[in-house]
């Protein structure tokens, strides 16, 4: 599957640009702290073009098949700290800002969703739930601990909740209390 954006077919708006153009379609962000996605639809830059966020440490042979694939990358620091993994979100942010990116989502696993709610950075929670149970065989979709007690814990507000089939989509968004404060 391919997870660039699709315009609902028929939207006319969504399909042209300037002049009838094609419309561009959005910088397409891989964190990638490893250097393992190295094939595949999100290394296809005819599709939309494509940034890869990595480390220091990332393996030249995966720097290397980038190049051959058109695919952009940047290097920033990774996490440091007790537990961390991944990227530098600080990093990761200024590397966007320094591309004029101004609005981001970001769909990853559950260290990416842990890292960006601990640094703060998420304004919106998109949730799927589905119709089916995994008990602890599951993976989190935050991996990180949030908050050392409840008293720390964060605390989002019900925007919506849609009924996709036998799915449901829960979108959150932060108080606005403290929405106001940031």
């Amino acid at each position: 599957p391919r997870l660039t954006w699709r315009a609902p077919e028929g939207a006319a708006w969504a399909r042209e640009g300037a002049e009838g153009a094609p419309a561009p379609q959005p910088l397409r962000v891989v964190l990638d702290s490893r250097g393992r996605v190295t094939k595949g639809p999100l290394m296809d830059t005819s599709d939309a073009p494509t940034l890869v966020l990595t480390t220091s440490t990332c393996p030249s042979d995966s720097v290397q098949l980038w190049q051959e694939a058109g695919v952009e990358f940047e290097v920033v620091p990774a996490a440091e700290g007790e537990g961390a993994r991944g990227l530098d979100m600080d990093a990761v942010l200024d590397a966007l800002g320094r591309r004029r990116v101004i609005q981001a989502m970001f769909e990853g696993g559950p260290h990416v969703h842990a890292s960006l709610l601990r640094h703060g950075s998420a304004d919106a929670l998109h949730l799927y739930v589905g119709g089916c149970l995994l008990g602890s065989t599951a993976q989190p979709w935050a991996r990180q601990p949030l908050a050392e007690t409840i008293a720390d814990k964060l605390e989002w507000e019900l925007r919506s909740a849609t009924v996709l089939g036998n799915d449901v989509r829960l979108v959150y968004g932060k108080p606005m209390d403290a929405a106001d404060a940031s």
